[in-house]
């Protein structure tokens, strides 16, 4: 069920309770995703004697729109996207925060902090096969050390008529933009259970990515890393970020059964 009371949207999410991780040497995450619970736990194996990291877990807490319609609701959002004109941008997107500490502030995603999410989406781009359009549904994003927000060093996206995981053109000092294929073609109005784990880091970083609980991105190390050099945080987004394409067509995304934990490393 969706709240709406004027142009404020009411959010309420409820998530899953953490639950202790295992290792019996399956493929799946190492959190719990991808089993159908939808429910997280621990992914860190600090080294002895060092102080255990902070594992919160988060919300879809605040929004990010652009000549766009979004809904939030208890496990997820629906986002309406009309278009107006040709080569603009189109954005609906939630802000992942921290769930009781902070309500409605983006959780600022720090070198070394690991991030885990699990959500269902259906992205329907009106008709078109995705090879003339680019579309995000998940991203990590963040300013530089001038305050300039340059292009994801991580999103999930389609192009090129695929799915795909990647980023890395706004790296400084030239892009390392690059694509770890998923192996699924995009195909309108399909739904996917999605898992994403990512460790951040500048110049270096990993990524794994579940599709409908098979393992099809597994410890992938992007060029431009996961967060960059410059970077003193990345924020997480949930949702539909497109522009392009043919004037007038209409596209929409559905998000449910969304959750999230992050871990921070001890302070030093």
């Amino acid at each position: 069920m969706l709240w709406r009371l004027g142009s404020v949207v009411v959010v309420a999410l409820c998530l899953a309770s953490c639950a202790a991780a295992t290792d019996d040497g399956d493929d799946s995450p190492a959190h719990g995703y991808g089993t159908g619970s939808h429910e997280a736990s621990s992914t860190s194996h600090p080294d002895a004697g060092d102080e255990a990291p902070t594992q919160e877990r988060l919300s879809l807490s605040s929004t990010e729109v652009s000549r766009a319609q979004l809904e939030l609701g208890p496990t997820g959002l629906e986002a309406e996207l009309v278009r107006d004109g040709l080569d603009s941008v189109y954005r609906a997107e939630a802000l992942w925060g921290r769930s009781q500490t902070s309500p409605g502030e983006p959780v600022r995603l720090q070198e070394g902090s690991v991030v885990a999410t699990s959500f269902t989406s259906t992205l329907d781009l009106g008709g078109v096969d995705g090879g003339d359009i680019w579309a995000v549904s998940w991203q990590l994003v963040g300013p530089d050390g001038n305050g300039n927000w340059p292009g994801p060093p991580l999103a999930l996206t389609v192009g090129n008529g695929q799915w795909r995981i990647g980023g890395g053109d706004g790296y400084p000092g030239g892009s390392r933009e690059s694509y770890a294929e998923i192996g699924i073609p995009f195909r309108d109005g399909q739904t996917i259970d999605w898992v994403i784990e990512v460790t951040v880091e500048a110049e270096g970083g990993t990524v794994d990515v579940w599709a409908d609980g098979e393992h099809v991105v597994r410890t992938w190390r992007p060029p431009g890393g996961t967060l960059y050099p410059e970077q003193p945080y990345v924020l997480m987004k949930t949702g539909l970020y497109t522009g392009g394409g043919e004037a007038g067509r209409s596209s929409r995304m559905t998000i449910a059964d969304a959750v999230a934990t992050v871990q921070t490393p001890p302070a030093r």
